[in-house]
């Protein structure tokens, strides 16, 4: 990542508005006269996304018409078919939900205007999205505002998915049992999302799963171990993430239709898990210039209990992560938390390097058996989703003589840390296209990132005090999708 190897200014919050100039969606389109839609040698005259927020574009702990536009694989269609890159729906071909809002009836999922948590130097507003948790949201108020639409959607992904719920998910809970009414505004009691992929005919189906199956036990500090297990040996009634993956995959293949699986992230890139501290020799600290001086590393060493759980703490190692969860403490409360080896991080605050070796495993042997699917079919492909965001992570991205990165508040991750911002999905989109075009022969056309960067012209910290408050609401919104409500 480029990370400054001093100082980590941790209130640069320019990454996660969600761009609002999209056009109106509230007419129910109908599908236009079939005729082929050619990427090069790939055909997409007919396209199925599905998978969880990361394909829906949930974004800054919520979810919005908005938001959704600027998903990566919404972005990839709108390439495809012309659209302007940024619009919600670039064509009668491709449709997903028009999500109910503020101004709309029934504002089942924004609660009103964006709550300002600042202002950058520049005078510019920080916005948070203002929304209903999840778990709270009313189950009865979730119709699309296009829910006449005759049809199932095209990005039919929504928040919080499992990849099991791919196959089975029709209720208010998913798979583990977390409540999540949102699938309603993508599903809308029609089937499943591979039933209504199916019912789509499509030439390209594009399927991103397998992230919350690890990332929720990693937001809940790696104390659960990811679900589901990897391989056969499971309990009774279980499945495995093999046998998801390949009935899934059986179920959607059909002559001269492409699947595309995406692969999981690296967990080192997700913001919340990773992004607080960094490493300095052997150990992680918390280097910060919240009181406006720089102060050294090793006068701010984190503290994990020790191998008894108790205290005197023991130095958290520089290959451990300190939890996002601790910095909205830490802004809060102003104390020694974490900092001192007679209050040492608790299990929830710290992902030790034996819970790193079990997530990081999962995600790769994930990764190997979507490796394995691709390689049984010539129309079966995945892309490296961790060499993307490695990339990203390497490089960042530089708009208008601004470089955006993958750390915390870097731009590129939205203000939850847990998922990308719209510039971010957009730099992901890119990527993901060269990909797509290498292996599929598409001619699939970058989007303009310009469309996407902060209205902030410049890398500023928030001026005076930020509202905490906004922020843990936007990042436990996300942190809830996997692990349910904290109420």
């Amino acid at each position: 990542m480029l990370q400054n190897a001093k100082f980590l200014v941790i209130l640069l919050v320019f990454g996660g508005l969600i761009y609002t100039g999209c056009a109106d969606t509230t007419s129910s389109p109908e599908p236009e006269p079939e005729q082929p839609v050619m990427s090069g040698s790939l055909d997409m005259s007919r396209v199925a996304t599905l998978g969880n927020s990361l394909t829906a574009g949930y974004v800054s702990g919520g979810w919005t018409t908005e938001s959704l536009a600027t998903s990566p694989m919404n972005l990839i269609v709108n390439s495809a078919y012309g659209g302007n890159n940024v619009g919600p729906q670039a064509s009668n071909r491709f449709i997903f939900a028009a999500i109910p809002g503020d101004g709309n009836p029934r504002p089942a999922i924004q609660l009103g205007p964006p709550i300002q948590a600042g202002v950058y130097a520049d005078g510019t507003p920080v916005l948070f999205p203002n929304v209903q948790a999840p778990g709270q949201v009313d189950p009865t108020m979730l119709n699309p505002m296009n829910a006449t639409v005759n049809r199932s959607f095209n990005n039919l992904a929504h928040p919080g998915a499992l990849a099991l719920d791919l196959l089975t998910k029709e209720s208010l809970t998913n798979s583990i049992g977390v409540l999540n009414p949102l699938y309603q505004l993508s599903l809308r009691n029609l089937g499943t999302q591979v039933e209504q992929a199916k019912s789509l005919d499509p030439t390209v189906v594009f399927i991103w799963t397998g992230n919350n199956e690890w990332l929720g036990s990693a937001l809940a500090g790696g104390m659960n171990p990811p679900y589901p297990p990897v391989d056969e040996v499971t309990p009774p009634g279980m499945m495995s993430f093999q046998s998801i993956m390949t009935e899934m995959v059986s179920e959607l293949a059909a002559p001269d239709r492409q699947i595309v699986l995406f692969e999981t992230v690296d967990l080192s890139v997700v913001p919340s898990v990773s992004g607080v501290g960094v490493p300095v020799g052997d150990n992680r600290a918390f280097i910060t210039d919240l009181s406006g001086d720089g102060v050294w590393a090793d006068t701010l060493a984190f503290w994990k209990m020790n191998a008894d759980g108790g205290t005197p703490g023991v130095r958290v190692g520089a290959d451990e992560y300190v939890m996002f969860s601790w910095l909205l403490r830490f802004l809060e409360a102003q104390d020694n938390y974490g900092l001192t080896p007679l209050n040492p991080l608790e299990d929830e605050h710290v992902i030790t390097r034996e819970q790193i070796a079990v997530l990081q495993g999962a995600a790769d042997a994930y990764n190997n058996i979507l490796r394995g699917i691709a390689a049984s079919s010539p129309n079966i492909h995945t892309i490296n989703t961790s060499e993307v965001f490695a990339e990203l992570a390497a490089n960042g991205v530089t708009v208008g003589g601004t470089t955006y990165t993958t750390d915390l508040f870097g731009g590129l991750f939205s203000f939850d840390n847990v998922h990308p911002s719209p510039l971010g999905n957009a730099a992901a989109a890119n990527l993901f296209m060269d990909r797509i075009n290498a292996q599929l022969g598409a001619n699939l056309q970058h989007v303009d990132l310009s469309m996407f960067a902060p209205p902030s012209p410049r890398m500023a910290p928030i001026e005076g005090p930020v509202n905490v408050d906004a922020l843990r609401s936007t990042h436990e919104n996300a942190v809830n999708l996997f692990t349910g409500s904290r109420d």
